[in-house]
């Protein structure tokens, strides 16, 4: 089959497949008269490995190590989860210290009528706050809550 019909069988878009190929996570494709890449269940079937094993938190980098050098699953994926346990461990902390924080912060501002300071500040609750997550924690998240909500629309 060939690429669009591949991707259609996954549910991945074209120039996914292509980057996963270009990454090594899928084996170099034979090509027909006319250039076209061509595929076969067997590819379908590891992209379909692939989708799972990134909707359980393993990056392609950890993916990519349980194909083994030919292609067959040499490699146990009880490292890579135990990562993912690790990443969402931390994670989780650093949620649970935002909400502890946050929740600091509206009790603070519940006990006053207007949170601006002197000298022209919009908040000083806010702007006097320690709070937040880490960039890369914010990015996680926001990949997290956009899978969610592309799930739920299809």
């Amino acid at each position: 089959m060939r690429i669009g019909e591949l991707a259609k069988v996954v549910g991945l878009k074209t120039t996914t497949i292509r980057y996963y190929e270009s990454k090594g996570l899928l084996p170099p494709t034979s090509r027909t008269p006319a250039n076209y890449r061509t595929y076969g269940d067997e590819d379908a079937q590891r992209l379909q490995l692939i989708k799972r094993a990134k909707r359980a938190g393993l990056l392609l980098q950890e993916i990519k190590p349980l194909f083994g050098p030919a292609g067959l699953g040499s490699r146990t994926a009880a490292e890579p989860l135990d990562q993912v346990l690790l990443r969402l461990d931390s994670f989780s902390r650093q949620l649970e210290t935002l909400r502890a924080e946050l929740a600091r912060l509206l009790e603070e501002a519940a006990t006053v009528d207007d949170c601006r300071a002197p000298g022209g500040r919009i908040c000083a609750i806010i702007e006097g706050a320690k709070v937040g997550l880490s960039e890369g924690a914010l990015s996680r998240l926001a990949s997290v809550l956009q899978r969610r909500a592309l799930q739920r629309a299809t």
